[in-house]
Parts: structure tokens; C-alpha cells; sequence
């Protein structure tokens, strides 16, 4: 026998991505992507490293569906179905990247009998356990914004007032 009597193929290969919504160029760890065939069924549940993506090999040529099932820490969950077809050769097309925002709280500090914003208040932000997870000074709408959190039950108190206020040591949960 002589000539060339086998053949090698490489395995179909799919990287999905999870993008922050705000800084595109920011992968996401953590998030959970479940991947779908053509007949609904799942094929395939990834995790998404530290660089936020997550490779897929093996797969037969054929369309397939994935959505974000689980958010990492701090981000909105995308749930959005999303399609990507492998071709016969391997070539992958369609759409490869899921991108979701952090969650953001906007806390207030107003003014008793006028209602209006008041600037430099210093809000404290605890979770569940009544660890800090933030602290937050007003600017001059009487807002400050806390994004990133995790899902869950969150307290807040002002702890140091702006001059001319007396403190509101009342908490406040969200």
C-alpha cells in the first residue's frame, strides 16, 4: 500500500463572549451560557472566564440558539435567544457575543421642606450581612449612582450631612 491512507479533521469550535454593555471591549467573568440545537434541546452550558468567554468543541454543523441563563455578580441578566450557524466546514457565523449592563441604584438626598436635591450628602451602602459596599456623596441634583451590585437586599443610611443639614440616621432598604 502506499500513498496517504487516513484523513484528520480538526473539531467544530465556537467561542461565545460576554461583553459589559458599557465598555464593549470589557469581557465579563461569570456568566453561564446555555446553548441550544435547532430541535430546543440543550447541547452545551458554559461559564465565561476571566477574559468573558467560554469555547465550545465538537459540535456538528447545523444553527443553534444561546442565551445568557445565568448573570454574573452585578450585571442584569441578558435573556435574550441568539443565533450562530456551523457550516459544513467549520466556519462559524452569526451572532457570538451576549453584552448586558451592571445594575445601577441611584440613591437621593432632598431637602426636607423644599424637595429639592441636596448636594454632598454621604450615603453609606450596606448588604444583607450589613457589610459597606459603597459610599456615595451627592452631587448637585442630590443623586449619586452605585452600580455593580449583586442581586439582592440592600440597605443604605446618610452618614455624614451636607452643612446647614442635620443627618438622617434613618436605613433604607432596596
Amino acid at each position: 500500500v502506499t500513498g496517504t491512507t487516513s484523513v484528520s479533521d480538526a473539531q467544530t469550535s465556537v467561542t461565545l463572549s460576554k461583553k459589559d454593555a458599557t465598555t464593549p471591549t470589557l469581557g465579563v467573568a461569570g456568566a453561564t451560557l446555555t446553548i441550544y440545537n435547532s430541535s430546543s434541546v440543550i447541547v452545551g452550558t458554559l461559564i465565561t472566564g476571566s477574559d468573558g468567554t467560554a469555547t465550545i468543541q465538537g459540535l456538528p454543523a447545523g444553527t443553534y440558539t444561546f442565551k445568557e441563563t445565568i448573570a454574573p455578580a452585578g450585571y442584569v441578566i441578558n435573556s435574550t435567544s441568539y443565533t450562530f450557524v456551523i457550516a459544513a466546514n467549520g466556519t462559524v457565523t452569526g451572532t457570538t457575543s451576549v453584552s448586558d449592563a451592571q445594575t445601577s441604584v441611584t440613591l437621593s438626598k432632598k431637602d426636607a421642606s423644599t424637595l429639592a436635591g441636596v448636594a454632598g450628602a454621604t450615603l453609606t451602602v450596606y448588604n444583607s450581612s450589613n457589610a459597606v459596599v459603597g459610599t456615595l456623596v451627592t452631587g448637585s441634583d442630590g443623586t449619586a449612582t452605585i452600580k455593580g451590585l449583586a442581586v439582592g437586599t440592600y440597605t443604605f443610611k446618610e452618614t455624614t450631612a451636607p452643612a446647614g443639614y442635620v443627618i438622617n440616621s434613618t436605613s433604607y432598604t432596596f
